[in-house]
């Protein structure tokens, strides 16, 4: 949908040619940005396109009835919504900008780039180094082979934290956070102290060790990459980057309260709970056994709870019998509610692929219960 290349701006040109100010760049000459522009008649492809996808749904609804209780074209509806907003640029600048001031680049460890300007078809946004975070699974990356693992730790527990942060805690969710958006560096380039910081092993041939003997002599040094430990409590926290902002999810006061008593309760698990809940909040529920279907949700948490890593937990798989329980008894789920479990899905499938022995529930635990005190 949008073109994207790379530029450097004079800043003090466009500071006085624009009259803009960004306050994050103002001790910046130069900057390299990122400049994105909207695709036209992107519109036209969108309305096409879902318009083929909710004749289907209806009549998938029409052949199977079960299926009008996941609602899905409604979720189409919702998504159609959040896809045209997506087309307007500024309103991925706007949702750049209150990331920004939910994840503090001078506290924390989750950056996104900062708007240098916007209009509904452009947006110039400052250009991010890194390198993709999918890279850390399939081993194309220069990180020391004893490093690994302690780094892929540390990126899955950032990630998983950052999205239950957004869920829990900002309800302003990414909602298209997947590796192919995420980028991953250790500490920032201008970063000039690096005395305390060890590096990675340099090659041992004779070769290497005179290339870098002479880039040592005439002042040349590489960014100081991660501490050298195994011990993920000692190693230096690597900085994710998240990119394209364009589709976000935020709940109603009302969902939201109803999200954060239905994922308590899983962490209670008290499975029976989280079945009462759900048709208490069925925008449409027709159950002719209610205690038969909370008993069953209940079997669903049940199992999700007695195992602790995703490396035995299956996220989908429990998704879709939860999903297959809602259909047969005809209970209604709110499509925001669904949005947030396929990110659920996205985070699962993220974390199971860097660190298998990931808790999602020891991690969500003090982003729910936190907030308990606002049911």
């Amino acid at each position: 949908m949008q073109i994207v290349f790379k530029a450097r701006f004079d800043m003090d040109a466009f500071r006085e040619a624009s009259g803009c100010r960004v306050s994050a760049l103002e001790d910046r000459k130069e900057v390299d940005v990122a400049i994105k522009v909207a695709d036209k008649g992107v519109i036209d492809i969108i309305d096409l396109d879902l318009a083929i996808i909710k004749s289907v749904a209806r009549v998938l609804q029409t052949v199977v009835p079960s299926l009008g209780f996941v609602n899905l074209v409604k979720c189409l509806e919702q998504f159609e919504v959040v896809l045209k907003r997506q087309t307007n640029l500024a309103n991925e600048a706007r949702a750049l900008e209150r990331f920004a001031e939910k994840f503090d680049r001078t506290t924390g460890r989750i950056f996104f780039p900062i708007v240098v300007h916007s209009s509904e078809h452009v947006l110039v946004e400052t250009f991010e180094e890194g390198i993709y975070v999918n890279r850390l699974v399939t081993g194309d990356h220069d990180i020391a082979t004893h490093q690994v693992d302690s780094v892929r730790r540390r990126v899955a527990v950032m990630g998983a934290r950052a999205l239950l942060k957004m869920i829990f805690v900002d309800n302003f969710v990414h909602g298209d956070l997947h590796p192919g958006n995420i980028l991953i560096r250790f500490n920032e380039a201008n970063d000039d102290d690096t005395s305390s910081l060890h590096k990675s092993p340099t090659g041992d041939d004779i070769f290497s060790r005179t290339w870098n003997s002479i880039r040592n002599y005439v002042g040349y040094r590489t960014a100081a990459k991660i501490r050298f430990t195994d011990n993920v409590d000692y190693a230096d926290d690597p900085t994710l980057i998240v990119l394209d902002t364009g589709l976000v999810i935020e709940e109603t006061p009302e969902n939201l309260r109803n999200l954060r008593a239905v994922f308590a309760a899983i962490l209670a698990n008290n499975g029976y709970e989280v079945g009462r809940l759900m048709l208490t909040q069925s925008p449409n529920q027709q159950c002719q056994d209610p205690e038969e279907f909370c008993n069953e949700v209940a079997g669903i948490v049940a199992k999700a709870r007695s195992t602790s890593s995703l490396r035995q937990l299956h996220v989908s798989q429990l998704l879709s019998d939860l999903f297959s329980v809602v259909s047969r008894h005809r209970v209604s789920l709110e499509p925001s509610f669904t949005s947030v479990v396929l990110s659920v899905m996205i985070l699962e499938g993220f974390g199971r692929s860097l660190h298998p022995e990931l808790d999602l529930f020891l991690c969500a635990r003090p982003y729910v219960f936190s907030v308990l005190r606002q049911l």
